[in-house]
């Protein structure tokens, strides 16, 4: 597994952080921008440019994964040859934390293009719940 940083000028010790992961994991890379972009999704196309794996997922700083999520969402993908696979989450009301749930079977819809199903891009707008080929 490949992990991308892409430091938005973060305020905080991110950049310390990322470079400690970088310096430590071979598979870890930091990229660090001189300007913050205002919005996700330069950052994410910067990080798109350096990825070498065959399969991107994507993760804010304010998002969370339960440990086996990248697992249960690669296995999915890998197994069927498909290009896009979402999975389940939901908000905790108590602490307003975002809590990870796997794909149930019974939820699952297979396409063989993408533009046969448009409508699976605003069942969730939710980008860290999906991974891409």
């Amino acid at each position: 597994m490949e992990v991308i940083f892409v430091d938005d000028c973060s305020t905080d010790n991110s950049k310390y952080i990322i470079s400690e992961y970088s310096r430590k994991y071979d598979n870890v890379k930091g990229i660090y921008l001189n300007e913050n972009s205002g919005y996700g999704g330069k950052p994410r196309n910067i990080g798109l440019k350096y990825a070498s794996g065959e399969y991107i997922m994507f993760l804010d700083s304010d998002d969370y994964y339960l440990p086996n999520a990248c697992e249960l969402l690669y296995d999915r993908i890998s197994s069927e040859e498909m290009d896009f696979v979402s999975g389940n989450f939901a908000i905790d009301n108590i602490d307003n934390v975002v809590r990870w749930n796997h794909i149930n079977i019974e939820d699952e819809i297979k396409i063989k293009r993408i533009f046969e199903k448009p409508s699976l891009f605003v069942l969730s707008p939710a980008i860290w719940s999906k991974i891409y080929r």
